[in-house]
Parts: C-alpha cells; sequence; structure tokens
C-alpha cells in the first residue's frame, strides 16, 4: 500500500518513527553519506522536524568533513493551507496534506541553534527577495569554508 493509498484519517503513533524508518528504507542517510564521501554536494530535502533527525544528518557531513547548512523554510499557515489544497486538487506524487501538517506542526522540535541557520520565508516570491535569499546562502556557505 502506498502513501496515496492510505485513508486520510490514519494518523501514526510515533510520526518521528515512521519518517526515520521511511528515510533509512529509502536509504536518504546513506546515499548522503556515500555522495558525500565521494565528494559530492548533498541537498537533503525532508522535513528534519525532530532534533535528533537533524543531528544525524549533521553527523554525517562532520564525518565527511562537508558544511552543514540548515534552509529553514516558514510561511504563514493561511499560505500553506491553501498551497497544500491545490496540490491535492492536482493529484501530487507527495503525500502533504493539510492534516499531515498539522500534526507535524504540532509535534516540531524548534531548532536549538541558529548557527549555520538560514530561515525562508516561502511567502515572499519577489525576485529580490529570492536573490537575497541566495546571496546569504552563498555568504554562509563561503564563511564556513573558512
Amino acid at each position: 500500500m502506498t502513501m496515496k493509498e492510505l485513508p486520510k484519517k490514519v494518523i501514526f503513533k510515533d510520526m518521528e518513527e515512521q519518517m526515520l524508518k521511511f528515510w533509512e528504507d529509502n536509504k536518504i542517510f546513506e546515499k548522503a553519506d556515500k555522495g558525500l564521501n565521494e565528494g559530492k554536494n548533498v541537498i537533503l530535502d525532508a522535513t528534519f522536524k525532530n532534533e535528533n533527525l537533524r543531528e544525524k544528518a549533521k553527523d554525517i557531513a562532520i564525518k565527511n568533513k562537508s558544511n552543514f547548512l540548515i534552509l529553514y523554510c516558514t510561511c504563514p499557515e493561511n499560505i500553506v493551507k491553501k498551497y497544500l489544497e491545490n496540490r491535492v486538487k492536482k493529484k501530487s506524487i507527495s503525500d502533504g496534506r493539510w492534516e499531515i501538517y498539522l500534526k507535524q506542526k504540532d509535534t516540531f522540535e524548534p531548532l536549538r541553534s541558529k548557527a549555520n541557520i538560514i530561515e525562508i520565508d516561502m511567502s515572499r516570491k519577489s525576485f529580490d527577495y529570492q536573490i537575497g535569499v541566495f546571496n546569504k546562502v552563498l555568504e554562509k556557505l563561503v564563511r564556513l569554508e573558512n
């Protein structure tokens, strides 16, 4: 059964455990480790809602003597809801739905440190804002490299 086939009323007792299992099944951390070990750049695009998951990703970067940067995406809830509702209507491959967002929001562990984090307001679509974010990422990576 795929995520899309699950009844919408299903609520995982421990979503963190389910996410970790999903990532391990899909070898996300293993693939990141392998890529960094081969000298490749790696981006992990996922909801790291728990500190231990963020630490696991960071540990892989440290092990491979690589830079580690979190792009922390924020967005007003009314925009998130509209986006997720539209995505469901379009039959997206993603399993992102409003009820999943609410569950994750309620259990999201705050970031312990602001080091190596760039916050991005996903509701801001202007070219100037996006270029500004891009420049912040580049500046942070240059500082981490030195």
